[in-house]
């Protein structure tokens, strides 16, 4: 009789990355769907501004303190949306719609609504970009830690820049009508996101550490 001996079986080890990318790349295809669809009804919106579909009108929102007397406006408290006894009122904020915008108004209008929209699927698109290069080449590699530092820098940049943005949208889509536009308060009505910031400043230093992580593992590499 011969003696066979049995291969000890292994299983196939699971990549615990695989599933975070599928919802990733999920995610990803649906934001640009949305995108693509908002630029279309844009368009379309332009040159028809009759149509009946579209991101509806260009409308931007300032800030307003001043104190208004219902009386000397001549407005019932009905047409405001005011219980009676109401006689003067102070709106933290104005939302200003047009109703025949141009060009640079309507594309300022449509910038305005979907920056926010625009930053997450980029940020998406990023942290995929740093979930395949990490099941390709490891959590600790410079590879990595590079894709993990430009997310990190692209957050940064959209803290900056987001601001900026919806304040020259919102300028250009106010300032030709007889509402009263002030920049620095409109800097100070859109406000810095702070919770954006936070994760920025937390991604960048995730990337700090794994960069010396990675310097670690390539002097054990070498000494072994």
């Amino acid at each position: 009789m011969e003696a066979t001996m049995s291969q000890p079986q292994t299983t196939p080890r699971r990549d615990p990355l695989a599933p975070v990318e599928t919802v990733i790349s999920l995610v990803l295809t649906l934001c640009a769907t949305l995108l693509v669809l908002q630029v279309v009804l844009s368009v379309a919106a332009a040159f028809d501004p009759d149509a009946t579909v579209g991101p509806g009108p260009t409308c931007a929102v300032v800030g307003e303190n001043e104190r208004h007397d219902l009386r000397a406006e001549g407005a019932s408290q009905s047409e405001l949306g005011f219980s009676d006894g109401v006689a003067t009122y102070e709106p933290e904020n104005v939302e200003v719609c047009l109703d025949d915008p141009n060009g640079w108004q309507a594309g300022a209008g449509v910038v305005v609504g979907s920056i926010g929209f625009l930053e997450f699927a980029v940020a998406i698109f990023l942290l995929r970009r740093v979930v395949r290069t990490a099941r390709r080449d490891g959590l600790f590699v410079p590879a990595t830690v590079g894709e993990i530092r430009r997310l990190g820098h692209v957050l940064l940049a959209f803290v900056v820049l987001g601001p900026l943005v919806t304040v020259a949208g919102t300028w250009v889509v106010v300032a030709p009508t007889d509402v009263s536009v002030d920049l620095p308060d409109l800097l100070v009505l859109v406000g810095v996101p702070w919770v954006l910031l936070l994760v920025a400043a937390g991604v960048v230093t995730v990337a700090r550490v794994l960069d010396h992580a990675a310097e670690l593992q390539d002097d054990v590499d070498h000494t072994v």
